[in-house]
């Protein structure tokens, strides 16, 4: 009872201190208000005994007022910025979505007045290609590597071709590869290094010399290192409990993904200290430029999508997943398929350039070297500053090339060029296509602004079945039912007659790269030929027809044997191999 009086009497007294504070205050306030004189005096008296400046106390506490109701004001406004953006965004993916559906019932695509306007303009084509590597190269098919000195590795042949983790440099003179978990360093001419034990990821950077991998170290989650091939020395980058990454051109800088308590995406460059780019969502690196300041990405969480830092700002180029993705040679510019579109991006660019509004095509490279910078997941880096100067892509119907440093989609010949029945390269001038038509074959140009077209097959000698050329389509051989032959031909040079009176006339004929000659199956056998100095050369028998093997040699032949669908063989020079 006691203690409950000393504690009322406590606060009475607290209340009445109060009461006293609040009285003298409001007295002061209704005082000033009235006698101006009187607020001036206790300025004067705070100002001479205090030492305090109540003037300038008010005009600070107002500035901060005002700062407050600006900082409110703008925070409102950006609220209504942002409603008013997602209301944009909203109405401009459901036009999206309303003219895709317009597309699927209209197979001709539609163009905007934008891109009407770009196709229009004629554009220059310039070569393109930095390297002047000589050496011997080295590919992969299946689960085989060789080099262009007809040296094959068949360690790795067991190993299925999605479990061969393999990386090249662009000139294709060194690679790394990992072969349950144990990871090795190839050479040009294939000798093999042993480097490490327990890898999980690893990939040779553009130029060479140096690549990363990561790896478990003593019960730790992993961490990256990058390796220098001439000192033969590991450094650490970064941290720990790394789940991807990705190396810069130069070799000197990776991106990497720290899988912790948080979610981030962090690029670091040897001797520096990491620098954080994006947090709370797991991403997988697909480029990161020399210095650090740009990098591609795609993120798999709750914010699906391909991002781009670039000094610091992130921007959102995709909402989608992408099947396939070529980068510049410096990495600061993408071309990317998404499901339904093809989409063109430079860093720093507020958004991405829709190129073309379908998807699933064919890609192919010219005149200039690229790498995969992760086996089989097709993201490419190629030696060029312009993609329009080095790509043609084909929807299984036609082709298409790309005009200008923003690019937008042309399609070569009309309706006369389809994919299963045309060549493609790139001449001094652009494009140059091989077309077949009603019988006759025809060779097409394009030099950015006009399309020309001449007859180098006529059907009224024979008419042409089918025909195939070499990369540069400089070499043609043509098969014609009603001559019951193959014939070549080189520099537009008279036809010759290349195979014997067994022939039979077949469209299954390919064109080999690795040792430049025809491949064709007739009467369940495979034969190679070349200018006709030498007869057709028997390969294999029962053969089915031409298959397909994982390979970074575009062309590579690949044939089934009859009656038997899981039995494959890829030719390799001289020899013929299974694979799985």
């Amino acid at each position: 009872m006691g203690n409950n009086n000393k504690r009322n009497g406590a606060l009475i007294a607290l209340f009445i201190i109060l009461l006293v504070f609040v009285s003298i205050f409001a007295g002061y306030k209704f005082i000033t208000k009235l006698r101006p004189d009187v607020d001036s005096k206790f300025n004067e008296v705070a100002q001479d005994q205090l030492g305090i400046d109540i003037e300038a106390i008010r005009e600070q506490r107002q500035a901060e007022r005002e700062r407050k109701k600006q900082e409110k004001l703008a925070r409102k406004e950006e609220r209504q910025r942002l409603k008013e953006e997602e209301k944009k965004a909203e109405k401009e993916e459901k036009e999206d979505d309303d003219d895709d559906d317009d597309d699927d019932d209209d197979e001709s695509f539609s163009l905007s007045a934008a891109l009407k306007k770009k196709l229009d303009e004629p554009y220059t084509y310039k070569a393109q290609g930095t390297r002047n590597y000589e050496g011997p190269k080295i590919h992969v098919a299946g689960s085989y590597i060789f080099n262009t000195n007809g040296k094959i590795l068949k360690d790795f042949h067991e190993v299925e071709r999605y479990n061969l983790f393999l990386s090249m440099n662009v000139d294709g003179s060194e690679a790394v590869v990992i072969n349950d978990k144990e990871l090795f360093y190839l050479d040009a001419d294939l000798n093999m290094t042993k480097i490490e034990d327990e890898v999980r990821g690893t990939g040779m950077c553009y130029e060479g010399g140096y690549f990363y991998y990561t790896k478990e170290v003593a019960g730790v989650p992993y961490e990256v290192y990058i390796y220098d091939v001439a000192a033969k020395k590991s450094t650490k980058v970064g941290e720990s409990n790394i789940s991807e990454a990705a190396i810069s051109p130069d070799g000197q800088t990776v991106a990497y993904f720290k899988y912790d308590a948080i979610k981030m995406l962090y690029s670091c460059r040897l001797g520096e200290e990491p620098k954080l780019l994006d947090t709370g969502t797991r991403v997988s690196p697909l480029t990161v430029s020399n210095d650090g300041q740009i990098v591609f990405y795609e993120s798999f969480d709750a914010n699906d999508g391909v991002y781009c830092v670039h000094n610091g700002m992130k921007t959102k180029i995709s909402k989608e997943y992408i099947h396939a993705a070529y980068f510049d040679r410096d990495c600061t510019q993408i071309l990317f398929e998404e499901p339904g579109k093809i989409k063109y991006y430079r860093a720093g660019d507020k958004s991405a350039v829709e190129v073309w509004n379908h998807s699933y095509y064919n890609y192919k490279i010219y005149n200039v070297s690229y790498m995969e910078t992760r086996c089989g997941f097709e993201r490419f880096i190629l030696d060029t500053d312009t993609f329009a100067d080095v790509l043609t892509i084909d929807d299984y119907s036609s082709y298409y090339c790309l005009k200008g440093e923003t690019p937008v989609m042309y399609k070569l010949g009309g309706d006369n060029v389809k994919s299963y029945n045309a060549y493609v390269t790139f001449g001094d001038k652009g494009p140059e296509y091989l077309y077949q038509k009603d019988g006759s074959v025809y060779r097409g140009y394009y030099d950015g602004e006009t399309e020309t077209s001449e007859l180098v097959w006529d059907s009224s000698q024979n008419a042409v079945s089918g025909f195939v050329a070499n990369a540069e389509t400089s070499e043609m051989w043509i098969a014609s039912y009603t001559g019951k032959a193959i014939f070549y031909s080189k520099d537009g040079q008279d036809y010759v007659k290349v195979t014997g009176d067994d022939y039979k006339p077949s469209y299954e004929m390919q064109w080999n790269p690795l040792d430049g000659k025809c491949y064709y199956i007739s009467d369940d056998k495979l034969y190679s030929v070349g200018d006709g100095s030498e007869e057709p050369s028997l390969v294999a028998e029962d053969v089915d027809w031409f298959s397909y093997a994982f390979s970074d040699v575009d062309d590579i032949v690949c044939y089934e044997i009859k009656g038997n669908y899981d039995e494959d063989y890829v030719v390799v020079y001289d020899e013929i191999l299974p694979i799985k």
